[in-house]
């Protein structure tokens, strides 16, 4: 909770619902890398690349920080 009481006033300027439901989500991955122990850049850099060869939901479902430790090497 400390990083969205840190992230307040520069959210209250974001200018869509779009926008701020994407940053929920962007809040709540680093956050769960956060939680299970994996440094949210070092999941970004890694995960990044794939995004592009992603073929269907079971693809990006392996790059969620849940299921980061089984297909990517520490």
């Amino acid at each position: 909770m400390r990083s969205v009481a840190l992230g307040r006033k520069n959210w209250l300027f974001i200018n869509s619902d779009t926008s701020g439901e994407d940053n929920a989500v962007i809040m709540t991955l680093l956050r769960t890398c956060e939680i299970l122990g994996i440094p949210p850049l070092k999941w970004l850099k890694e995960i990044v690349p794939h995004i592009f060869t992603c073929q269907g939901e079971a693809d990006y479902k392996k790059l969620l920080p849940y299921n980061y430790k089984n297909f990517f090497s520490e």
